[in-house]
């Protein structure tokens, strides 16, 4: 297994992939239901921005899960509004025929806003999935490790996690590894989301 970061001169199967893998880990999500051609173009764009990074765990050319963290997340949505708003318009257009959905767009445009005040680190880890057979094989240790450089790389020494309160393993995850529960919240009414932090030099 190898983990490499994922940049905009990466093999487009990899971003198939990467959706792929979203859609089967996060299936109930809000953005599994926008479909998989809308997430392959959303971590295509992801993978080669300055504000966020991206990295996965490859084994003979199978993407086995991958990390996605942000300096800014604010700063992300815009930077994605002005790369790809218009694929993502086309893309989007004919999933936003229900006025739920729409609301759940903007709930996802308004989250950096309403997260500003809460006192929490604003890096952040915008995406971790792990392909079903593969958990509990150290993809995800390898995958969340070298997030933690890159963000120590990067100057930065906390960051916070969200995660929907159903996700008990992945709460596992990161309690294991030293995260502290900081909050609850929701991103989208109705849906419930625990926030923690952690110190990234306990990592890097």
């Amino acid at each position: 297994m190898e983990v490499a970061r994922a940049g905009k001169d990466s093999a487009a199967l990899v971003f198939h992939q990467m959706a792929e893998i979203h859609r089967e880990a996060i299936s109930e999500g809000f953005l599994s239901s926008l479909g998989e051609r809308f997430l392959t173009g959303l971590y295509r764009h992801l993978s080669g921005m300055e504000e966020a990074f991206a990295f996965v765990a490859e084994e003979e050319g199978r993407v086995l899960g991958f990390i996605v963290g942000a300096l800014d997340t604010g700063s992300v949505y815009r930077s994605y509004a002005r790369m790809g708003g218009l694929t993502a318009i086309l893309n989007l257009a004919p999933k936003l025929l229900s006025p739920r959905r729409i609301a759940r767009v903007m709930e996802t445009v308004l989250y950096p806003g309403r997260k500003r005040d809460d006192g929490l680190p604003e890096p952040e880890i915008l995406n971790f999935c792990v392909r079903s057979d593969q958990q509990g094989k150290g993809v995800g240790g390898a995958l969340f490790h070298t997030l933690c450089t890159e963000f120590a790389r990067r100057g930065v020494g906390e960051i916070r996690i969200v995660t929907g309160e159903g996700q008990v393993s992945a709460q596992r995850f990161y309690e294991a590894k030293g995260a502290v529960f900081a909050m609850k919240t929701e991103v989208h009414h109705g849906t419930a989301s625990r926030v923690y932090t952690y110190q990234i030099t306990r990592d890097a």
